[in-house]
């Protein structure tokens, strides 16, 4: 009697001594980790917080692995191994936290395993550097400011946190201080009985076109916190082109036209033109309808005829119902081009 070919080739493996599994059965290594993030703790700025997990391997076969941060703010004690078949291997990490209060750092370990279903994996680790004391806002700025304006005044307000439930009250109150790096903005301050502290700040007067800086540091006596201070100063008005080139002549019955753009850098409503101071024979209109309220607007300036066009370079003042500053624009004769 014949045999099957399958169990002749069964037969022949058994007396081989050759096992037959299935892909199942065979060797493999297996990867478990932590499903949660890691919370590592509080600390201060730039201090380090440390803290560990365990890479298990629940298979057959033994597990190698590779731990890659994604922050070189993180350090990983072994960053590679092995893990034998049912046992364990403790990883120990450290967190370097940011160089500022309120400032979570959160870390992500790459992990590449031998595991054959599992061969990249993730572990979260995050750690928090939360203010010692309550400041709001965290940042002030005080967008573009244009030069004549009257300026704002913004509030920082300094106090102890809110109480968690079940905490109780300090028995004194914080004794805030504060200081300016650069004295760019003026300060007052007003104190209450319960520890806080209201900061009223305004930018100082400059009648250029500049950038103001500055650092707000305030303290509890033992921590400083900054807040970052920031305004920009404008022309209150600009008018583009700012210089006109004059023809050496000009026809008796042809006046020249030009056309304005007058508009604010803040983006401040100009109003209505108000006041035009120019030579005899040179005249400034507004284009737009007298309702329109912008803060850009279009001009045309007209010289009547060749009597007009002066001898000097000549200044035009442009003032608006708007603001209270004006802005100039100048015509040039032909001969001051070529000196």
């Amino acid at each position: 009697m014949k045999l099957p070919f399958a169990l002749v080739l069964l037969a022949t493996a058994v007396v081989a001594g050759v096992s037959v599994f299935t892909r199942a059965d065979a060797p493999a290594a297996r990867i478990h980790l932590p499903t949660y993030p890691i919370h590592l703790g509080s600390g201060l700025p730039n201090e380090s917080i440390s803290g560990s997990f365990e890479i298990t391997n629940p298979g057959t076969a033994p597990l190698e692995f590779e731990i890659t941060p994604s922050c070189a703010c993180s350090n990983v004690t072994p960053q590679s191994g092995a893990v034998e078949p049912h046992r364990s291997v403790m990883v120990s990490l450290s967190v370097t936290l940011p160089n500022a209060f309120d400032s979570p750092r959160d870390v992500v370990l790459q992990i590449a395993s031998s595991d054959p279903y599992r061969p990249s994996a993730a572990v979260s680790v995050f750690a928090d550097c939360p203010l010692p004391f309550s400041v709001l806002p965290a940042a002030l700025n005080f967008g573009t400011l244009s030069t004549g304006e009257t300026l704002p005044t913004k509030q920082v307000v300094l106090g102890p946190l809110a109480l968690e439930e079940g905490e109780s009250a300090p028995a004194a109150a914080p004794g805030f201080q504060w200081r300016l790096d650069r004295s760019t903005f003026d300060v007052s301050e007003q104190r209450t009985q319960d520890g806080e502290l209201t900061l009223n700040i305004t930018p100082r007067r400059y009648d250029e076109a500049i950038l103001l800086t500055d650092n707000l540091r305030v303290s509890d006596g033992e921590h400083e916190i900054v807040v970052p201070l920031s305004a920009r100063y404008a022309p209150a008005i600009l008018i583009a082109p700012r210089r006109i080139p004059l023809p050496a002549k000009q026809a008796a019955d042809e006046p020249l036209v030009y056309r304005l753009i007058a508009f604010s850098p803040a983006g401040k409503d100009l109003g209505d033109l108000l006041r035009v101071d120019a030579p005899d024979g040179v005249e400034v209109v507004e284009l737009n309808e007298p309702t329109a309220r912008s803060h850009r607007k279009q001009l045309q300036l007209t010289v009547s005829g060749e009597d007009s066009l002066p001898n000097e370079p000549a200044a035009i003042s442009l003032s608006f119902t708007n603001l209270d500053v004006s802005a100039e624009v100048t015509l040039l004769p032909a001969r001051q081009l070529t000196d």
